[in-house]
């Protein structure tokens, strides 16, 4: 049996050259390490970002005798991006929720449901919004969106508040590095 540095180190090729019972064997050990690492933070009631995505989408730790080679290789995909992930494990979430709540302090008070939706917004407004997040910072659009998801609003008029907030922030530092453009030019003048 493989260990699973040995599986997650593979890449496309090695996968592709693989027969279907190679990689449904492979699949289903990493199956099997996602479902004791999800268990161990339902157990240990922490919020993971990464859980809770792979709770969501259905459960096919049973149908994986019955896949093909394609649905195979999707699922590998999906067990790899997820073993992958910081927050898939009880010391990655830890590390996470204590530097969350050290950067923004709401977040600490925040409910199990208050924090999916949190993320569920922020990954929605990144999607949309990828390089004013950017160029703003992921830290302080993460503190934007805690103060404006407190506020008992829509979605739609908390994306909305949100962008506002993080596009005026935009601004202003595109009116400080002009500033200092200024400084600097004047000084060969």
């Amino acid at each position: 049996m493989k260990k699973i540095d040995d599986i997650l180190k593979q890449d496309l090729k090695d996968i592709s050259k693989m027969n279907i019972d190679e990689l449904r064997n492979d699949v289903k050990r990493m199956a099997n390490i996602s479902k004791a690492r999800i268990e161990k933070m339902n157990n240990e009631n922490i919020y993971s970002q990464a859980v809770n995505k792979m709770q969501k989408r259905d459960n096919n730790y049973e149908k994986i005798d019955s896949m093909n080679i394609n649905q195979l290789r999707n699922e590998y995909k999906r067990e790899y991006q997820f073993l992958k992930s910081k927050t898939s494990t009880v010391t990655g979430a830890r590390k996470i929720i204590n530097k969350m709540e050290k950067n923004i302090p709401q977040y600490s008070s925040f409910t199990q449901e208050e924090r999916e939706k949190f993320w569920k917004l922020y990954g929605e407004f990144n999607e949309r919004n990828a390089g004013l997040v950017k160029s703003v910072g992921s830290k302080e659009t993460l503190g934007y969106l805690a103060k404006v998801t407190a506020e008992p609003h829509t979605k739609k008029t908390i994306m909305k508040n949100l962008e506002l907030l993080v596009r005026e922030q935009y601004e202003k530092n595109q009116e400080s590095d002009n500033i200092d453009d200024d400084v600097s030019i004047s000084k060969y003048f």
